[in-house]
């Protein structure tokens, strides 16, 4: 992608940790009973019977109807073992309560796998008898799995007969149909479901596709599933059809790399834990398989594919995988989260480095080769330099390590290589550590495709540690694509589904690009897993915290503080969730006398003086705000500072604050420079007229001015509910110069947390502001995040209406049409931009990118493309474009400067790696232009990274025959595909 998509309006980040959290339905109002069951299940799902039992047993005592509690406890005893004790809790739970359909499910089930298939098959006829379809349902499943196919056939004749919409008897007629090997009229039952019943249903989509291999359509179906998947890309199951696909068209790499993405966005599917588990069954890998098949199996007991697959897992390894109440402790196929439970070599394996550091002590004790190495690194590699420093002075004294520390502190990336190369061509865990060790000092010194090109071929090496993963992940931060460090994050979830670690980070990078909606998934996936993990309760209070329920925020943080009073890091989630609600008594008892960590500390000192400010306590703001450490917090500080000077009526200390500047720059942004100039200090100059006018309105009113100050510090410390009234009232006293308000007021009310109904207050804004094309602009970006396509298409029509000559409003509709598709009409609105503003760098990136990608003149698109250049020269996007079109006009030295610059800043991107091996080969180096085409592919697959332009890079490849011999790399920033 190498055009600039529109940013959501945002405000600078000042690193309060904003901690409010929702609880699942445990915790929103659900009764005691309830509350217990649904933790019992988290457990449960993590193989902790024994926690788990004891959960229900409670939910069982605080309400005895509690049907589900008594499954579970069902469950729990299957899977220790005591299959008659479970077979009479399910029993019990059919005579109390008789439409339980679980209960009746989970015990035939239970008697199928212990070989008691007529017992089974009973219980399905008593099912049957309460709910005749799904009872029925279950009955002919298990025929069809006891090999009884004519019996299932009758049975499903009838059932059909009685309920000819039914998609599930359906899917169940064609998975017989299946096992009977009439794979075309199997084919023709799938189709009737999808065309006709459920165009979403996966079991269907996966009847299809096994229905599809015999016939050899396997790759027609494949081909049909990328686009229902492009069509709905938040449809983890339905990618979980396509890995599947994917296999049966003999694409196993492809099929492995698509059910690892899937696995690690959505853990909890059914669906997507299959996908895992059956890839890992075809490639013969049966014990990694097992795992991932029971869970899909407990999730989606109904499915007959699944149920099918399970049992061939089990039958190929009965002593490592078997059925429930064999008597193996389920928590074996699932360790548990806490650093004792699992050994120092796992943890490192499976790069959960927080919980390895936080067990150090445990581990130095127990001791073992290269713990003390492993230790060091893991330290730097989680950016606490204090403590590689300290843990490497036990190491011995001619240890690479000492040297390599040193030079990472003296920021001397020459002595780096020398001081690891005793370790960098061995083939142990030295050599890991020494291969990743260097690629972390290169990703930090921003030479960050030689870094990805060391993370992947550690990953080819050492394929069962996922250090490098980690690593390229934090390569991908460091670059600022957080998008893709997500998907390196989510393989390391899929490769390991039990290392919290994962979690806590795939969350965090996913908000960090903006994935709000991905984030909130992955944080309640994780909580599901790890309750007990206090970085996954505050990842999932942060998520919830963006949905706007704060209520349920609180209750699960103050659920959280309650079982675990000494943790500083929940304490100062709670406090911050009581401030957003403005209870700031309630803030300042939380925080108060916390000592330790030093970063809770900072978190209270901020959570205090905000508490000052937003209860009107000024001058305890005032005193408070200094001790906030350097940094950011520092300049928040600063405009916070000012806001209360003003508000105490000051106006020359607060200009004195926010004038000081320091390393880290000015206070307060273009905001700060306002106040700054309506307190009459003029240097440095606005550059914007409707910037001046709005300074010039704000002078005349000093009240008005600290309101101003107010909303700026309020939004710096994403206090949005504050920030947007303040500025409310600013609106409503501004005529002239109120254009400045309009980003600030539609910023800080999508952010907000009590406000509700904030597309609605979003409207109300614009039609105050209609004759102002600001108004309709800001509407349309906020609609935009809203995922509200209709609206924001209204909203930028009635921009082009009320500024026709508006430079942004055409800069949004061409991003608008760009966006779908529509070339021809984003070319008008990029034409009509640079009529109006002819060096609009942005404009004329993205005339530049329409023009290529619909094959265009390649010589216009590159005078536009070099007219973005001089105005951004170090823009990745920018150098990409610009790239492109030199290497279309034929200016393939110029091609190859600009292509290497942006992937120096982008490594890794699929999309620009195949452009330079297009290049390549335009330049007559056909053989290592497919190394790039190979290595985008390669990318793409290690770290699951988007690359539409795949099928490209495979028809390059198959042009190209690959060398006979390795080929010499030519360019840092690739892998070697040798």
């Amino acid at each position: 992608m190498y055009t600039y998509a529109y940013a959501a309006m945002s405000c600078f980040l000042c690193g309060l940790a904003v901690c409010a959290i929702a609880i699942l339905a445990a915790g929103c109002g659900g009764n005691r009973s309830e509350q217990y069951r649904l933790e019992a299940d988290a457990y449960l799902s993590l193989g902790k019977t024994t926690e788990a039992e004891g959960l229900y047993r409670k939910a069982i005592e605080a309400d005895a109807a509690n049907g589900m509690a008594a499954v579970g406890l069902g469950r729990c005893l299957a899977a220790e073992g005591k299959v008659d004790e479970a077979l009479a809790a399910f029993e019990n739970v059919i005579k109390a309560a008789p439409s339980t359909g679980a209960a009746y499910v989970e015990a035939a089930g239970l008697q199928f796998a212990q070989g008691r298939t007529d017992a089974a098959i009973e219980t399905a006829g008593k099912y049957a008898s309460v709910d005749e379809e799904q009872g029925g349902l279950l009955k002919a499943r298990l025929l069809m799995l006891a090999g009884k196919q004519d019996d299932a056939a009758a049975l499903l004749a009838g059932l059909s007969e009685k309920n000819p919409q039914s998609a599930a008897i359906h899917t169940l007629q064609g998975m017989m149909l299946l096992t009977q090997g009439d794979h075309v009229k199997a084919e023709e039952e799938f189709r009737l479901v999808l065309r006709e019943l459920s165009s979403d249903s996966v079991a269907a989509w996966i009847g299809l596709v096994e229905a599809s291999g015999p016939q050899g359509k396997a790759a027609a179906v494949a081909e049909e599933l990328e686009r229902v998947a492009a069509q709905n890309p938040n449809n983890y199951d339905i990618k979980a059809a396509l890995a599947r696909a994917y296999v049966e068209a003999g694409r196993l790499d492809d099929g492995e790399s698509a059910a690892r993405g899937v696995i690690g966005q959505n853990p909890a599917s059914g669906w997507t834990n299959y996908a895992m588990g059956f890839v890992l069954l075809k490639k013969g890998d049966v014990a990694g398989a097992a795992p991932f098949l029971e869970r899909a199996n407990a999730t989606l007991p109904q499915e007959f594919c699944i149920c099918r697959d399970v049992m061939l897992a089990r039958q190929q390894t009965p002593q490592q995988v078997p059925a429930p109440g064999e008597g193996t402790d389920t928590a074996q196929e699932t360790p548990s989260a806490t650093p004792t439970d699992a050994s120092w070599q796992t943890l490192w394996k499976q790069a959960s480095l927080k919980r390895l550091l936080d067990g150090r002590e445990q581990f130095l004790a127990e001791g073992g080769a290269n713990v003390r190495e492993v230790l060091v690194v893991s330290a730097v590699f989680r950016g606490n330099p204090a403590l590689a420093e300290e843990l490497s002075k036990e190491l011995p004294a001619d240890s690479p390590l000492h040297a390599y520390i040193k030079a990472l502190k003296d920021r001397k990336p020459e002595d780096i290589v020398k001081a690891l190369d005793p370790w960098l061509k061995r083939s142990d865990e030295l050599g890991l550590i020494g291969q990743n060790a260097l690629g972390y000092a290169m990703a930090l010194s921003g030479v960050r495709s030689r870094a990805l090109q060391l993370f992947y071929a550690c990953n080819r090496n050492w394929p069962d540690n996922a250090v490098s993963l980690f690593n390229g992940a934090q390569a991908f931060r460091m670059a600022g694509m957080s998008r893709y460090a997500a998907q390196a994050y989510a393989r390391i979830i899929a490769q390991y589904p039990d290392n919290p670690d994962g979690y806590v980070l795939h969350f965090l990078a996913l908000r960090e690009a903006g994935s709000t909606q991905d984030a909130r998934r992955s944080a309640e996936a994780g909580y599901a897993l790890f309750p007990e993990v206090p970085e996954i309760t505050l990842n999932l209070s942060q998520a919830y915290l963006d949905a706007r329920q704060l209520d349920d925020a609180k209750q699960l943080l103050t659920r959280a503080v309650e079982a675990a009073p000494n943790d500083a890091g929940l304490k100062i989630g709670l406090a911050t969730v009581e401030l957003h609600a403005g209870n700031t008594e309630e803030t300042l008892r939380l925080v108060e006398g916390l000592q330790e960590p030093q970063d809770s500390v900072n978190q209270a000192v901020l959570l205090e003086t905000l508490a000052h400010l937003t209860s009107g306590n000024w001058q305890g703001a005032i005193d408070k705000a200094p001790q906030l450490p350097e940094g950011r917090l520092r300049l928040l500080g600063r405009v916070i500072t000012a806001a209360a000077h003003l508000k105490n009526g000051q106006a020359d200390e607060a200009a004195a604050s926010l004038a000081e500047t320091d390393a880290q720059g000015s206070a307060g942004g273009r905001a700060g420079l306002i106040i700054l100039h309506a307190l009459g200090k003029t240097a440095p100059e606005l550059t914007s007229a409707e910037d001046s006018a709005l300074a010039q309105t704000l002078a005349k009113d000093t009240a008005l001015l600290a309101d101003f100050a107010y909303g700026t510090a309020c939004q710096m410390a994403e206090l949005n509910d504050e920030a947007f009234a303040a500025y409310e009232r600013v609106a409503a006293k501004v005529s002239e110069g109120s254009t400045p308000l309009l980003p600030l007021l539609f910023a800080t009310l999508s952010k907000s947390v009590r406000t509700t109904d904030t597309a609605s207050r979003a409207r109300e804004i614009a039609l105050r502001h209609e004759t102002s094309p600001a108004a309709w602009t800001g509407l349309a970006a906020f609609l935009r995040a809203v995922e509200d396509d209709a609206g924001e298409r209204e909203a930028l029509d009635k921009a082009a209406q009320a500024g026709p000559d508006e430079p942004q409003v055409h800069l949004q509709r061409g991003i608008y049409f760009e966006t779908h598709g529509d070339f021809a009409a984003a070319l008008q609105e990029y034409r009509r931009l640079l009529e109006l503003r002819p060096d609009d760098p942005i404009g004329n990136n993205n005339l530049a990118y329409c023009l290529l990608s619909s094959n265009a003149d390649p010589e216009e698109a590159r005078a536009h493309a070099l007219r973005a250049a001089e105005a951004l020269p170090n823009d990745a996007h920018v150098m990409h474009t610009l790239g492109v079109a030199e290497l279309r006009t034929g200016a393939l030295a110029e091609s190859e400067k600009h292509l290497q610059g942006a992937l120096e800043l982008m490594p890794g991107e699929p999309t620009l790696l195949l452009d330079y091996g297009l290049l390549l080969v335009a330049k007559g180096m056909p053989a290592e232009g497919r190394i790039q085409a190979q290595a985008a592919l390669s990318y793409a697959q290690l770290f699951g990274l988007e690359f539409p332009r795949r099928a490209e890079a495979e028809d390059l490849l198959k042009k190209i025959p690959a060398p006979a011999l390795p080929a010499p790399q030519t360019n840092a920033a690739t892998p070697s595909t040798t």
